[in-house]
C-alpha cells in the first residue's frame, strides 16, 4: 500500500487542478499577445560569464487585451510580471502541474491572466497560450461560458456535453475533472459519455490514459456510490482490450493501485467482491497465453499479494 500512498498527493493535482479550478477562482481573465517582453535574471548559479540563470522575471504587457471573464481593464494596456526558473530547481509546490507543464513565456507568445483574490491587490498568474486557436484562451472561453450557467445541474450536463465536443483533449480532461468533482454526476451518466469515447481512440492515447485513472481515482475517493462496482468492471473491461504491451501495462498499473487501495486493513472485508473482479480479470489475461514479460511481473506481483484469493 506504500507504493499508492506516494501517488496520492500527486494524481489528486492531476485529476483535481487544471484551466477550469484556476478560471473559477479568477475574478478577471485577459488574453492576447505579449508586448514588451523582456527578461531580468534574479539568481545565477554563479558569478561571471560560466553562469547560468537559475531564477529570472518576465514582464510584459498586453495592449487591448480580449476579456475572457470579468470586467474590462481600466485602459488600454494591462502590464504584467512572471517569475519563472529552471527545470533544474525543485518544482514550487505552490504551482500546480498543469501550469508547470505550460512552459516558459516566451518572445512573440500569446498569453492568459489569470486575476485573483482582492481587486485592490489581485495575486496574478500569467501563462503562455500554446496552440493557436487551441491553446489556452480558446478553452478558458469555453470554461467561462460553461462556469457562468446557472445551477450545478446546467454545469453539468454542459460539462458532459462538452466532453463529446471539445476540440482538445485538453478540454476533455478539464470536463473529466469537472465532472469528477460535480457531486450530482452519477456513474451511468459519465460512463455513457466515457465508453464511446473511448471506443473510438487509439490504445496509446494519453486521453485514454487518463481517463482510466481519473475513474481510478474517482473509485479510491468512493466518488461513484453505488455504482463503485461499475466503475471497478469499466477499468477490468479497458484492460481487458488493451491488447498493445504499454499501454495494456498502464491499464494494469492503474488497477494494481485500485486493488492497493481496496486492500486497506479497515474496508478490505466490504470491498472483497471489488477485488474478485480485478484478479478475475488479471487471472484471465494470465491464463489466455504467454504474457510480454512486463505485464507477466506485475501480475506475478498481485498473484504473490493475494495468494488466498488469487
Amino acid at each position: 500500500m506504500t507504493t499508492y500512498a506516494i501517488e496520492t498527493q500527486r494524481a489528486d493535482a492531476i485529476y483535481r487542478f487544471g484551466p477550469e479550478t484556476l478560471t473559477a477562482r479568477a475574478y478577471a481573465i485577459y488574453a492576447g499577445p505579449v508586448a514588451r517582453y523582456s527578461k531580468q535574471a534574479t539568481e545565477m548559479s554563479q558569478p561571471g560569464p560560466d553562469g547560468y540563470r537559475l531564477k529570472w522575471v518576465v514582464s510584459g504587457r498586453l495592449e487591448q487585451p480580449a476579456v475572457l471573464k470579468g470586467p474590462a481593464p481600466t485602459g488600454t494596456v494591462v502590464p504584467f510580471i512572471r517569475p519563472e526558473q529552471s527545470g533544474m530547481l525543485p518544482a514550487l509546490p505552490s504551482v500546480a502541474p498543469w501550469e508547470r507543464e505550460s512552459g516558459d513565456l516566451e518572445p512573440g507568445a500569446d498569453a492568459v491572466l489569470f486575476f485573483q483574490g482582492d481587486p485592490a491587490k489581485p495575486a496574478l498568474t500569467v501563462l503562455p497560450s500554446h496552440g493557436g486557436p487551441l491553446g489556452l484562451a480558446a478553452l478558458v472561453h469555453d470554461i467561462v461560458a460553461i462556469q457562468a450557467l446557472v445551477g450545478a445541474s446546467a454545469q453539468a450536463n454542459a460539462w458532459l456535453s462538452y466532453l463529446q465536443t471539445a476540440p482538445s483533449d485538453d478540454g476533455r480532461r478539464a470536463a473529466m475533472r469537472a465532472l469528477l468533482a460535480a457531486p450530482g454526476v452519477a456513474w451511468p451518466a459519465l460512463q455513457g459519455v466515457l465508453s464511446p469515447l473511448l471506443a473510438g481512440l487509439p490504445p496509446a492515447s494519453g486521453l485514454r490514459s487518463f481517463a482510466t485513472g481519473i475513474v481510478a481515482h474517482g473509485v479510491v475517493h468512493d466518488r461513484w456510490g453505488t455504482h463503485q462496482a461499475e466503475a471497478v468492471d469499466f477499468l477490468c473491461r479497458q484492460f481487458d482490450t488493451t491488447l498493445d504491451t504499454g499501454p495494456a501495462l498502464q491499464q494494469l498499473l492503474t488497477l494494481k493501485g485500485v486493488l492497493d487501495h481496496l486492500s486497506d486493513e479497515a474496508t478490505a472485508a466490504a470491498r472483497r467482491p471489488l477485488r474478485q473482479r480485478i484478479l478475475l480479470s488479471l487471472k484471465q489475461r494470465a491464463t489466455a497465453g504467454a504474457l510480454p514479460e512486463p505485464l507477466q511481473q506485475q501480475i506475478d506481483q498481485i498473484r504473490a499479494t493475494y495468494p488466498s484469493e488469487w
